[in-house]
C-alpha cells in the first residue's frame, strides 16, 4: 500500500468493485460465493482508507489553522481507529499461525498458544470470559482464535488510546504479533523510541483537554510531525 501513491491505490480498488459487480450483471447471475467475499474485502479496504485519508486531511487543515486542541483530540481518533483495523483485519496472522489455523500445530505448539492467551487474559481480567464464551465457536475451525477475537472487542476492555498499561496498545501488539510496536515509527530504533514518547505525550494531552479542560502543551508543528509518523509508519 505504501509503494504506491494513495489515490492509485483508491483508484485501483473502485475497478476491482466494478469489474467484480459488472461481471455479474453481464453473466446474468448472483454473485458467487468467493466474489461475495472479494467484494466484502474490497469495499471494506477502501471504506478504511477514505476514512484515514479524511481524519488525515482534516487534521492537517486545523493544525495549520491553529486548532491545535482539536487537531490533537482527532490524531488520537485516527491513532486508535488505525490500532483497532490492524488488530481485526490481521486476525489470520495472530501468533503466526499457519494459514491462520491454530488445530495445524502439534498439540505441544497448541499449548504454547493457549497459555500465552490465558496469561494475557489473566492480566486484563478476561480469562473468565473466555472460558464462558467458549462453547459458542467450539464448532469453528479455530475456536480458541474465534472466542479470543470476540472476547477483545465484545467485551470493550481493549484501551487504544493507552500505549503502555496492560489493555494498551504495546502490551496487545507484543501479544499477538510478538512485536514491540515502540521500534515501529522509524527505521532509526532511537527515533522511533522519541517519536513513541511523542505520541504518549500527544495522548496525555488529548485526555488533559477532554476531561481537565487544559490546553495543549503541543505546538502545530509538533503535531503534524507526530502524525506523519503514523501515517508514514502504518
Amino acid at each position: 500500500m505504501k509503494s504506491i501513491p494513495i489515490v492509485e491505490y483508491v483508484t485501483i480498488l473502485q475497478k476491482q468493485i466494478t469489474s467484480i459487480e459488472e461481471t455479474a450483471i453481464n453473466e446474468h447471475r448472483d454473485l458467487d460465493p468467493s466474489e461475495k467475499i472479494r467484494l466484502e474485502s474490497t469495499k471494506h479496504t477502501l471504506k478504511q482508507i477514505e476514512k484515514m485519508e479524511f481524519y488525515f486531511g482534516r487534521i492537517i487543515e486545523l493544525a495549520q489553522k491553529d486548532y491545535v486542541d482539536e487537531s490533537i483530540i482527532l490524531t488520537v481518533t485516527f491513532f486508535e481507529i488505525t490500532m483497532k483495523n490492524i488488530i481485526k483485519d490481521n486476525k489470520k496472522v495472530w501468533f503466526y499461525l499457519p494459514h491462520g489455523s491454530l488445530s495445524e500445530l502439534t498439540l505441544d505448539k497448541k499449548v504454547v498458544v493457549r497459555n500465552k492467551i490465558k496469561r494475557y487474559l489473566d492480566k486484563i481480567r478476561l480469562y473468565d470470559n473466555y472460558i464462558k464464551n467458549f462453547y459458542l465457536y467450539y464448532d469453528s475451525p479455530d475456536p480458541e482464535i474465534e472466542t479470543l477475537y470476540h472476547v477483545l472487542f465484545d467485551e470493550n476492555r481493549l484501551n487504544f488510546q493507552n500505549l503502555a498499561d496492560n489493555n494498551g496498545v504495546k502490551d496487545l501488539f507484543k501479544f499477538l504479533f510478538d512485536i514491540d510496536i515502540r521500534d515501529f515509527l522509524d527505521t532509526n530504533k532511537k527515533i522511533s523510541r522519541q517519536k513513541w514518547s511523542n505520541l504518549d505525550r500527544l495522548i496525555k494531552d488529548r485526555h488533559n483537554i477532554i476531561h481537565n479542560g487544559e490546553r495543549a502543551t503541543l505546538k502545530t508543528d509538533e503535531v503534524i510531525e507526530i502524525l506523519n509518523s503514523l501515517d508514514s509508519a502504518l
